[in-house]
């Protein structure tokens, strides 16, 4: 004669809206290693960018604006260069990687520009109110990123599905 095996006790009926599962999608390795590696391209993204960026403000104190041949100048000119290589990166990163974990990196742009900045140019200073906004992005970027890293509730259905059923 089989033996009963006691039954777990039924979990609560809610409507198909409330229902959610649980993904493991985010502690799969190669998801994390994926990640990884579009992160590490926005931040290089990043580097980029911020490069761009001095690139033009240091193209920019040639330039006459009325004359266009000024435009033309190295600094200016690679500027957009170094900008077009961190928007290449960053389509890479977005590819790879969730939108919700890579894209809070862009953010730290403000920071490359803030540490190098005062350096090429006498007239960017830092004072203690931007320190502590580099300091706001480097804490929100990293609760960004550890909130992100975590798995969540999913819907189990769409909206339609449930708002139909």
């Amino acid at each position: 004669m089989e033996e009963l095996q006691p039954s777990q006790p039924a979990p609560p009926i809610r409507p198909p809206h409330q229902r959610l599962i649980q993904t493991n999608i985010q502690t799969h390795p190669l998801h994390h290693q994926t990640q990884l590696k579009a992160v590490l391209l926005m931040a290089f993204c990043t580097l980029f960018t911020s490069g761009g960026q001095l690139l033009w403000k240091w193209g920019m104190k040639t330039i006459d604006f009325s004359e266009f041949i000024t435009f033309l100048n190295a600094p200016f000119l690679l500027g957009f260069v170094s900008y077009g290589i961190g928007a290449a990166l960053m389509i890479l990163a977005l590819r790879k990687g969730e939108l919700s974990i890579v894209y809070p990196v862009a953010a730290t742009s403000y920071i490359w520009v803030s540490l190098i900045s005062p350096r090429l140019f006498p007239t960017d200073v830092m004072n203690a109110w931007k320190w502590a906004g580099v300091a706001v992005i480097l804490l929100a970027v990293t609760i960004l990123g550890y909130g992100s890293s975590r798995p969540g509730p999913v819907p189990a259905e769409s909206s339609v599905e449930a708002s139909n059923g």
